[in-house]
């Protein structure tokens, strides 16, 4: 019988964050997208009142699709220090989350990723996306870029050996 295993990606957002779920299997089956979308927050509501809606809309997958594994995009500073703060936060509900599920969680750089979905740490979001509709069973239709970012954290994390995964990403304890 093939070894499945199933990861929860996630691209964390203060409006909007995309996650991908995803199930490895040993053998012909190979790597299938089980489900994907954006969480989209009200963006109306102050910034602490959309993170128990975050929480919730998180918890549902992980009690729905039952994951062991959960990966995201290590943090970067693109937009300034008050966007990285925010994001801070964001992943920090995340993270909590899934540690308190008891899935393993697992980081990668944004450039590794891109490296295992197209072969290229400097490829472009629609490259990205590109490539996933190659190289997945079910692609996602026309998935946004959270959605898709998300799916490559995923997609990722399942296509490294693991003796590569072992030597190649932060492990959260």
């Amino acid at each position: 019988m093939a070894s499945r295993r199933i990861v929860l990606g996630l691209d964390p957002g203060s409006r909007r964050t995309g996650y991908g779920i995803l199930r490895g299997a040993s053998g012909p089956d190979g790597i299938v997208r089980l489900a994907s979308g954006t969480i989209r927050l009200d963006s109306d509501r102050p910034f602490a009142e959309r993170l128990p809606q975050l929480r919730d809309s998180v918890v549902e997958l992980i009690r729905a699709y039952r994951p062991a594994e959960a990966v995201l995009e290590t943090c970067f500073v693109a937009r300034g220090v008050r966007a990285a703060l925010v994001l801070g936060h964001v992943r920090g509900v995340l993270l909590l989350l899934c540690l308190e599920a008891g899935l393993s969680v697992y980081e990668y750089a944004p450039a590794e990723i891109k490296r295992a979905v197209t072969g290229s740490g400097a490829a472009s979001k629609v490259q990205v996306q590109r490539m996933l509709s190659r190289l997945m069973v079910r692609p996602a239709v026309d998935a946004g870029e959270d959605e898709s970012d998300a799916i490559a954290a995923a997609y990722c994390h399942l296509s490294r050996p693991n003796i590569v995964r072992a030597r190649g990403m932060r492990i959260l304890p």
